[in-house]
């Protein structure tokens, strides 16, 4: 549920409109937070820095957000880990997707697919050969399934589209922030 009127998504795009953000133009991660200070200080720093990648079209973390398939969050092309500048459809590649519904993952990158489903069908089954995660990345897309596993009414953090896969902390990321049967934030 958005803070203000409008979803931090929208308000993005609103940074671009009334800072008069040009084609080319490199903005700064801290301008971005600035301008979300002085306008809307309510607004987290983790979510600003989560929407910055949710809506930079070449972030292989996108995938972990929910897209608009439809190219309605394909705003910025991120440079570096802290400069973004506008996306440029038709010259920079194809935008990252995921398609939650199947799996099945579109656009010009590939990345590691997250669809959150209520089974158990990745657990590995007990066999007599031993069984285990090919990937770290596997096995944080098993848990973020499957938190209960870990606590009975842990569920995984969710914000205005933004999900707690790979939880953008300062220069870092968090694997996983999850929150509790009290509302304390966990983080795995």
């Amino acid at each position: 549920m958005p803070i203000y009127e409008k979803p931090v998504r929208l308000l993005l795009k609103d940074f671009v409109t009334k800072q008069n953000i040009a084609v080319r133009q490199i903005i700064s991660r801290d301008q971005v937070i600035s301008w979300f200070k002085e306008n809307y200080p309510k607004i987290q720093l983790g979510t600003i820095s989560a929407h910055l990648l949710r809506m930079s079209t070449n972030a292989p973390s996108r995938i972990h957000y929910r897209t608009s398939p439809t190219g309605d969050d394909d705003l910025f092309y991120q440079i570096d880990g802290s400069h973004f500048r506008l996306y440029e459809k038709g010259n920079d590649p194809l935008p990252i997707y995921i398609n939650s519904i199947n799996g099945n993952e579109s656009g010009g990158q590939m990345g590691n697919s997250y669809i959150q489903d209520e089974n158990l069908d990745d657990f590995p089954e007990e066999s007599s050969q031993q069984t285990g995660f090919a990937y770290e990345s596997d096995l944080r897309d098993f848990l973020a399934r499957n938190l209960t596993i870990i606590e009975s009414e842990l569920r995984l953090f969710q914000d205005e589209g933004i999900s707690g896969i790979e939880f953008p902390v300062g220069d870092r990321f968090i694997d996983l922030l999850a929150i509790d049967k009290h509302n304390n934030y966990v983080v795995i």
